[in-house]
């Protein structure tokens, strides 16, 4: 299990709220077997380098039906996390979208939920990724709270298929900060497979983002 301490990471506030909010999918996890992990730009600062976010992204191994529906919005409820409008609008088009979004109970920091249909197979690369990804998912613990996240190897590789500027900096950072315990061989053979060879490359070689995307 990986570890994470010290104030580099969260603000008192948003440190509680993120408590909160692991409670709340742990609980489903547990008690629902409806399974999850951190995703994006709240492993920002673990895997690459600070930087502040008052979002949480969280990708869940939920089948779209009205009884998983029932059982979110009813844990919701029960620990006091609020719609963006109402409970029925936010899941009015959950089927189609595959997301949905709400706030902690403060209404102060969001929540992203990303939906993973268990029977969905993935049909372009960021939703073969987000497969890849969760499978193999790995149990952290920041400050104490432990929970589930998207392993170092899957942060680069997803920040790479999305392909930003801000992507191929965080995607470096972590292989410049970790790259002596990271799974090359993982990371290279899932590159080919993700059509980000080249990327991969620079990576290996700490192209500066600046040199990798010249103009931007």
């Amino acid at each position: 299990m990986v570890t994470i301490e010290g104030d580099h990471f969260m603000s008192t506030p948003f440190f509680q709220a993120f408590v909160e909010i692991i409670t709340l999918f742990e609980e489903l996890e547990s008690n629902h077997n409806l399974p999850y992990m951190l995703i994006g730009g709240i492993l920002t600062p673990i895997y690459a380098e600070s930087r502040q976010t008052q979002d949480v992204d969280v990708l869940a191994h939920i089948q779209v039906n009205e009884n998983n529906k029932n059982v979110l919005i009813n844990t919701f409820e029960k620990l006091k996390f609020q719609p963006v409008l109402s409970w029925r609008d936010t899941f009015l088009d959950w089927k189609s979208l595959k997301y949905i979004q709400f706030f902690d109970r403060t209404g102060l920091v969001k929540i992203d939920l990303i939906l993973l249909d268990p029977s969905y197979k993935g049909k372009n690369i960021r939703e073969k990724m987000k497969i890849l990804t969760f499978y193999n998912r790995v149990r952290i613990s920041i400050q104490g709270t432990d929970c589930w996240a998207t392993s170092k190897e899957d942060f680069i590789l997803s920040k790479l298929v999305y392909g930003g500027y801000q992507d191929y900096k965080d995607a470096l950072a972590c292989w410049i900060r970790y790259n002596q315990e990271l799974d090359t061989k993982y990371l290279e053979r899932n590159a080919i497979n993700l059509q980000i060879e080249q990327e991969f490359k620079y990576i290996l070689q700490m192209i500066p983002a600046d040199k990798a995307f010249p103009g931007e």
